[in-house]
Parts: structure tokens; sequence; C-alpha cells
């Protein structure tokens, strides 16, 4: 479970290094276009829990 924990604090500490800059690099084709890869990436991301968590109520069942 330690493992688990290392990863998620490692992906987030990355995505707080890498977002700002990320999202500055996207500005400069402009605003639309920022919002459209945002737009992307949150749909792939709903995508990815629906497939991972197919019964709501047993997630919600299980404990740490």
């Amino acid at each position: 479970q330690g493992m688990y924990m290392g990863f998620y604090v490692m992906t987030f500490g990355i995505g707080f290094t890498l977002a700002p800059w990320g999202g500055t690099q996207l500005l400069n084709f402009g605003g639309v276009i920022c919002w459209f890869v945002v737009f992307v990436v949150g749909m792939i991301s709903a995508i990815m829990m629906a497939m991972f968590v197919r019964d709501p109520v047993a997630a919600e069942k299980v404990s740490i």
C-alpha cells in the first residue's frame, strides 16, 4: 500500500511541476485550444474512471 501512496504523490508532484509550463505553452496557440485540450483530457479521464469502476456501490464499501 505504501508503494501506491508513493506513486500517487509522485504523479501529483509531476502534475504540479509540468501543468503550469504545459498550460503556458498551450496558451501560445490561443485560449480556445487550451480549453479544448483540457476538455479532451477530462473526457479521457472520465472514460477511464467509468471503465475501471464498474460497481460504484462496491467501490464505496472498500475500506483503507
